[in-house]
């Protein structure tokens, strides 16, 4: 009893002491003498002679050891080790204290994804979409804005859109109001858009010319009148003067009669391949009696 009590008071000295390492020794020796929080004050204090030092890889040992979430997110933050911020990030209970610190610094290196993760964890959703926002991550912020049905949807978009008229992309925008169900405003910003151009610049065969098709080929058939090689989306011949009938399905003209069907009621034509998959007439909804 009277070696235990002394073994206690040289444990006691040494931590007084503020020497953590001789604790730590003294405690692995009769681990029983110990309590778990003891044993973790000892390994803090070993972390931070460490971590005092700029010796993060062996901070960081001794700081799991102890249970120190904080101070072990710090040295990942110094080493830059981000997939040991973003393990921690997924091992950590929801609305945990570290969350918003986490996710401050991931925002601080650029991951927005990561930061958003840490802050929808904790609740915190104004601080995810001021993240995103600030990273210029504007889809993600009107994403997790309808996602939790936040009220400041619409000045967010209105926000993007600022930005990506900045960045001239007024396309984007459109895209992005008509993704928003926000088709007037996708339409006024197209109509603002064709107002703005130059007179020059609306001259449709000098548009052409500044942005040609991306796939300008053109198809050419046969006619079954002179065998002339003519564009296939042609009506008629001409050469000879033959008209094609017109698909009513498809819109496009049918140069093969063996491709054609023609509706009992009706008498207008289409192809008999559009025609397969539907129960009756695509022009006065005659039903099908007989089949294709």
């Amino acid at each position: 009893m009277f070696i235990l009590c002394k073994f206690v008071s040289a444990i006691d000295l040494h931590r007084t002491l503020g020497d953590s390492f001789r604790v730590i020794e003294l405690g692995l020796k009769r681990w029983r003498s110990l309590e778990v929080s003891e044993m973790e004050e000892a390994w803090n204090g070993v972390a931070d002679y460490y971590f005092d030092r700029q010796l993060w890889n062996e901070a960081v040992n001794y700081y799991e050891k102890a249970h120190n979430e904080a101070q072990i997110a710090e040295c990942y933050y110094m080493l830059e080790d981000y997939g040991g911020l973003e393990r921690l990030l997924n091992d950590l209970p929801e609305n945990h204290k570290l969350l918003p610190e986490l996710g401050s610094m991931f925002s601080s290196v650029g991951m927005c994804e990561q930061a958003v993760s840490a802050y929808v964890k904790c609740n915190k959703l104004n601080a995810a979409i001021e993240c995103c926002t600030t990273l210029n991550q504007w889809k993600m912020a009107i994403s997790l804005a309808q996602k939790y049905d936040i009220k400041d949807v619409d000045f967010l978009l209105s926000q993007y859109a600022v930005y990506l008229k900045q960045e001239k992309s007024v396309f984007t925008v459109v895209e992005l109001y008509k993704k928003a169900c926000k088709f007037l405003h996708a339409a006024l910003m197209l109509y603002k858009f064709v107002k703005d151009l130059p007179e020059k610049h609306r001259d449709p065969l000098l548009l052409r010319k500044m942005h040609p098709p991306k796939d300008s080929r053109s198809n050419t058939v046969h006619c079954r009148g002179c065998v002339e090689s003519i564009p296939d989306w042609y009506t008629s011949c001409p050469n000879c003067n033959i008209s094609f009938p017109v698909c009513v399905a498809s819109g496009r003209p049918i140069m093969n009669p063996s491709l054609q069907w023609t509706c009992l009621q009706c008498h207008h034509s289409a192809f008999k391949q559009e025609m397969l998959t539907r129960s009756c007439c695509a022009l006065c909804h005659c039903t099908l009696l007989i089949p294709v």
